[in-house]
């Protein structure tokens, strides 16, 4: 055999016999290697199989929202002195049956509320419309009682949670007047008004909220109502006895000086306490520099 060849014979032989050492030793260090990316790539992969579950849970989360505004566009008719007139009705007809709307809710919930007594008072009647207002009021009391809003002090609101206990207790003759008298400690205190009859040289809050806001036509609009003798629960008889008040309505100075024995209703418990919340709450709207 040529010497040449013969060398390269050797040369191979010993190659192959390296590669026949070091493959498995190599084939070992591949599958650790691989166990490690493997590793690695874990939590990439178990993020991946998670996506769609995230997608679903991402637009389970938007389309409540979607709807929702959506449901509240199409209470806004593109002609917006229909819409006003449309709101300005709605909320007459709840100033007219003693209700103060809640203005703590947001813009469109406060619609949807103003609408939703509008529809139940012409389908099912006044009984069917006072009674969704009660129990929109009575949820409120309960979110009251357990928020403590940091505007009330600490003496206040044990007046305003025994009076919130005595309505849930059925005690309505007791709650009613307690939520009357707050708004007007409350007022005078946090506005710098009270709502009513402030004597000699004083400004009643009512009345100085409509002369410190007479170009907000938003807000005046929704305040007038209350401010007008249609709005039972406020109006005073005192020198003005051609104004009827329903029997079956509560009126602040009827009960408050004693005259008025049968206001103790459920609804009037909470009508009163819709009159407070307005006075602590809405009226922050109008006194907004103080």
């Amino acid at each position: 055999m040529d010497k040449d060849l013969e060398k390269q014979q050797k040369q191979f032989e010993q190659f192959r016999s390296q590669i026949r050492i070091t493959l498995p030793q190599w084939q070992v260090d591949l599958k650790k290697n691989l166990s490690a990316i493997q590793e690695k790539m874990r939590p990439l992969k178990e993020a991946s199989a998670q996506i769609p579950d995230m997608f679903h849970e991402i637009q389970a989360s938007i389309s409540p929202i979607v709807e929702r505004f959506q449901e509240i566009a199409s209470q806004i008719p593109e002609d917006l002195d229909t819409f006003e007139l449309q709101q300005k009705e709605r909320i007459e007809l709840l100033a007219e049956n003693g209700w103060f709307p809640d203005f703590e809710l947001s813009l469109g919930e406060h619609f949807q509320q103003a609408k939703e007594y509008q529809t139940i008072f012409h389908s099912e009647g006044a009984n069917a419309a006072d009674n969704y207002m009660t129990k929109h009021f009575e949820e409120v009391m309960n979110d009251f009682s357990t928020t403590k809003p940091k505007e009330v002090t600490d003496d206040r609101m044990k007046i305003i949670l025994e009076a919130i206990g005595a309505h849930a207790s059925g005690k309505y003759f007791l709650s009613a007047p307690i939520f009357l008298m707050q708004a007007d400690g409350y007022s005078k205190e946090n506005h710098g008004h009270p709502v009513w009859s402030p004597g000699k040289g004083g400004t009643s809050l009512l009345t100085a909220a409509r002369e410190n806001n007479n170009e907000e036509n938003y807000l005046s609009a929704l305040l007038l109502p209350m401010l007008s003798t249609k709005m039972p629960v406020i109006v005073s008889t005192r020198n003005r006895p051609e104004i009827k008040i329903p029997d079956h309505i509560i009126n602040r100075n009827l009960v408050l000086h004693g005259e008025s024995i049968r206001y103790g209703t459920r609804e009037n418990s909470a009508r009163a306490f819709a009159f407070m919340w307005y006075c602590m709450f809405f009226m922050h709207t109008f006194f907004r520099d103080k």
